[in-house]
C-alpha cells in the first residue's frame, strides 16, 4: 500500500481474508485500502465487518465515530453510514458505557432528544462521576421542556456536584415553570458565589428578577433587573422585560420610555418589543407615537397576540377612536385571553385600567 502497489496489495490482504476471515484488524486495514482507491462502498463494508470484530479495541472504534461526528452530518448518506457503524458497536459492545455514551451524542445531535436522553440515563446508572454527561442530560430535558425530570434530575445532580452552578441555574428555571417562586429565589441564592462568570450571573439574576416580580416583590424585582443591565447594558430580553413591568406599575415611566426604545432599536422587527415600546409610550401619554409603534408591530405579527391587539384597542380609544378601538377588543378577546378588564371594555364600550 505505501508503495501504491495495490494490485499486489490487494493480494495479500485476499489471502490473509482466507486464513482468518474474522480479522478485525485485517479489515479496518481493507477499509482503509478500498478508501486510498476510491472505493467507497467497499471501504464501508470492511469498516462494518471491522466493526462486528471484537479484534479491533471499543475505544479505537469509537475514536474513529468521534472523528466522524462532524462530517457526517453532511450529507444523509454518511448520516446513514453512521448510524449503522452505531447499531454494530450495540451489538459488539452492549454493555460498554463508551459505546451508549457516543451513540447519544449522535443522538443528541439530530434532535432525538427522548432516544437520547434515554442512552444517557443508561450510561448515568454506571457513570454517575460523569458531569458531562449530567449536564447534556439536563440541557436534554430543558429541549424537550420536561421541566419535572429537569427538577428531579437536578437535585440528585447537586447532591453529586454540590460546586457546579449549572445545576443549580437549571433547577431554578424548573421551579419557576412549576410557579414554585420563592424556591426558584431559594435555590439561586444558595448558588450566586459558585460562578464569577458573567453569563452564569446574567442568567441567576434574570431568574431572580422575574420570581420576584411574580411575588409582586417590586423593588427586589427591579433590584436585579439593574444588576443585569449594569452587566450587560444591551440585554435585549431584560430592556424588553423590565420596561414592560414598570409601564404595568406605571412606574418610573421615563425609564421605561428609555428602555423599550433601546430594545427596538437592538431589534427593530420584534413585534414584542415594538409592543413593549408602544405600551411605555401611551403611558407616557405621547398617543401619536405609541399607535405609529403598536401598529408597526401588528403589521410584524403581532395581529395574532390577543394582548398586543387589545393594547392597540386601548391606544385608539385614549386618542378619541372610541369606534375602532371597540373593533380591536372584539378581534383581542377571538384571539385569545386579554387581560381581566377585556370583557368587561367590550361589555361596556370604555376603557378600564
Amino acid at each position: 500500500m505505501a508503495l501504491k502497489q495495490f494490485d499486489n496489495a490487494e493480494k495479500v490482504f485476499t489471502k490473509i481474508n482466507e486464513i482468518d476471515p474474522n480479522n478485525g484488524i485485517n479489515h479496518l486495514s481493507l477499509a482503509d485500502f478500498y478508501r486510498l482507491k476510491g472505493d467507497n462502498e467497499k471501504s464501508f463494508q470492511e469498516l462494518k465487518l471491522a466493526f462486528e470484530s471484537t479484534d479491533v479495541n471499543v475505544d479505537l472504534k469509537i475514536q474513529m465515530l468521534v472523528s466522524f461526528f462532524s462530517i457526517s452530518s453532511a450529507t444523509a448518506e454518511l448520516n446513514t453510514q453512521a448510524y449503522a457503524l452505531l447499531r454494530i458497536l450495540l451489538q459488539t459492545h452492549s454493555e460498554d458505557v463508551k459505546a451508549h455514551t457516543i451513540y447519544a451524542d449522535y443522538l443528541n445531535r439530530d434532535k432525538r432528544y427522548s432516544e437520547a436522553r434515554d442512552e444517557f440515563r443508561l450510561v448515568l446508572k454506571t457513570e454517575k462521576s460523569k458531569y458531562l454527561i449530567w449536564e447534556q442530560l439536563l440541557y436534554i430535558d430543558m429541549e424537550m421542556r420536561d421541566f419535572t425530570s429537569l427538577y428531579d434530575e437536578c437535585t440528585e445532580v447537586i447532591e453529586l456536584f454540590p460546586t457546579q452552578p449549572m445545576p443549580y441555574l437549571f433547577k431554578a428555571i424548573a421551579a419557576n415553570e412549576m410557579k414554585k417562586y420563592q424556591e426558584t429565589i431559594e435555590i439561586i441564592n444558595s448558588a450566586l458565589d459558585l460562578s464569577d462568570e458573567k453569563n452564569i450571573k446574567i442568567q441567576m439574576y434574570t431568574y431572580l428578577a422575574e420570581a420576584y416580580n411574580k411575588l409582586k416583590n417590586n423593588q427586589k424585582s427591579d433590584e436585579f433587573n439593574d444588576k443585569i443591565l449594569e452587566l450587560d447594558s444591551n440585554n435585549v430580553m431584560v430592556l424588553n422585560n423590565y420596561s414592560y413591568y414598570l409601564s404595568l406599575r406605571s412606574e418610573k415611566l421615563a425609564q421605561a420610555e428609555k428602555m423599550g426604545k433601546k430594545a427596538i432599536e437592538l431589534e427593530p422587527e420584534n413585534y414584542t418589543y415594538l409592543d413593549t415600546y408602544a405600551w411605555a409610550l401611551y403611558k407616557n401619554n405621547k398617543l401619536t407615537e405609541a399607535k405609529e409603534i403598536i401598529e408597526k408591530a401588528i403589521l410584524l405579527g403581532g395581529d395574532k397576540n390577543s394582548v398586543i391587539i387589545e393594547h392597540y384597542g386601548d391606544i385608539l380609544y385614549k386618542s378619541g377612536d372610541t369606534n375602532n378601538a371597540i373593533l380591536q377588543w372584539d378581534k383581542a378577546l377571538e384571539k385569545g385571553k386579554g387581560s381581566e378588564f377585556l370583557e368587561q371594555k367590550i361589555k361596556e364600550k370604555k376603557l378600564i385600567e
